[in-house]
């Protein structure tokens, strides 16, 4: 739901041989009861996010590439811009990169998502915030003031904000003790944005 409650948006996943197999993203008037069509291609795409003012839709679409992309929707306009995300670069034989999770601020044009990069033999999960600056005619969004906020070394599994966007929390599993056990302790890890830490939950002896 958009946060005025008037509007809708939702993916519709279509899974079988090519060229039927694929995704469309639809974005639904409550008030009207009008359906149209945001999105539609082969690819998965992940979950649709409203910005905090109802203006912007993001979403990215799922599999891996060489640097992550999204694509921004202006809800008014009809217009859409794709934008790169930074990620930090290891050595390995053949990175990838995707998105495992994106979500906006409530207050403001910044995200904070997490990434997965890897090749065949290492995976790495990084999250980060990234500001947004978007104009219009034609519709671009420039990205600025990223920031990481985790240890390469831990899987992040989701990220989140709160109400009034001055903390983000993640859950994962904390590797940083090195291994990929399942018996590694699972954490809630809370942020500012800015990176520093705030509270940490050991969910091992729940």
């Amino acid at each position: 739901f958009s946060h005025d409650m008037r509007q809708f948006v939702f993916k519709v996943v279509v899974r079988g041989p090519l060229p039927e197999n694929g995704s469309t993203l639809f974005l639904a008037d409550l008030n009207s009861g009008n359906v149209r069509v945001l999105w539609q291609g082969q690819n998965n795409i992940g979950d649709p996010r409203w910005s905090f003012d109802d203006r912007f839709i993001i979403y990215e679409e799922a599999g891996y590439s060489r640097q992550p992309r999204i694509q921004i929707y202006e809800v008014q306009t009809g217009s859409v811009t794709e934008i790169a995300i930074p990620a930090k670069k290891f050595n390995l034989n053949n990175q990838t990169v995707s998105f495992e999770d994106i979500n906006w601020s409530p207050t403001e044009m910044t995200l904070a998502y997490t990434l997965e990069i890897g090749d065949i033999q290492q995976v790495f999960y990084e999250t980060y915030t990234a500001h947004l600056d978007c104009v219009d005619t034609p519709l671009t969004c420039a990205v600025s003031n990223v920031k990481q906020l985790d240890a390469v070394n831990n899987l992040w599994r989701s990220v989140s904000w709160n109400r009034d966007g001055t903390l983000i929390a993640s859950g994962y599993n904390d590797f940083s003790a090195g291994g990929f056990s399942q018996d590694e302790p699972a954490v809630i890890d809370i942020r500012r944005p800015d990176g520093t830490p705030y509270q940490r939950i050991d969910l091992s002896s729940q």
